[in-house]
């Protein structure tokens, strides 16, 4: 999967947005899905361990992102802003390639996925309040599902299948293994409709 074919297929996504209607007592977040080329010339994603003294998600695998802030001008404007907070990667660096579909979490937020590109590797400078240590996992990992583990799980309102991922001495599952998931597969469905077998 190449980034040009990703931003094609963001560029016609009609994505699905949920609300706080829907989900009553949630609140809006979002996160960047942050690509860059790696060495064997394919991509990979900038990903996050998270601390153990962060208010949600402690010591979990996450894109980095949060809470939207009534001063952010839009889901894109706090993926920036958070990311920014957490590594110290400015914006300007950032190509923002699209949005993909509004996902739920158990902790209580409507997820806004934000997909940006870095043409190259990004320097970064992890905020040790809120992030542990950071990862660059190749983007192939999620497209090769066949090698992944899938859970069916119900908390409170939330039910769907959960992905878990392998890396190094990672496991990369719940609300971000859905999110890449959700990005292959609506790059994948655009083509796919593209080019009908």
């Amino acid at each position: 999967m190449t980034i040009d074919q990703i931003r094609t297929a963001l560029a016609a996504h009609d994505r699905k947005m949920m609300s706080t209607t829907d989900f009553p007592g949630f609140r809006h977040a979002a996160v960047l899905l942050l690509l860059f080329p790696d060495t064997n010339n394919g991509l990979s994603i900038l990903l996050t361990v998270r601390t153990d003294s962060v208010e949600t998600h402690k010591g979990q695998i996450s894109c980095p992102g949060g809470m939207s802030d009534q001063d952010d001008i839009d889901s894109i404007d706090t993926a920036l802003r958070e990311t920014e907070e957490e590594l110290a990667i400015a914006r300007n660096n950032i190509e923002i390639l699209g949005q993909i579909d509004d996902t739920v979490s158990p902790a209580g937020f409507i997820i806004t996925p934000v997909i940006g590109y870095a043409k190259n590797q990004p320097a970064w400078e992890a905020n040790p309040a809120e992030v542990k240590e950071v990862i660059t996992v190749p983007l192939p990992l999620f497209e090769d599902r066949k090698t992944a583990r899938k859970e069916y799980r119900s908390i409170g309102s939330i039910s769907g299948n959960v992905w878990f991922f392998s890396h190094s001495e990672h496991t990369i599952w719940g609300a971000t293994a859905g999110i890449i998931v959700n990005l292959i597969e609506t790059v994948e469905k655009h083509f796919n409709q593209q080019n009908p077998a």
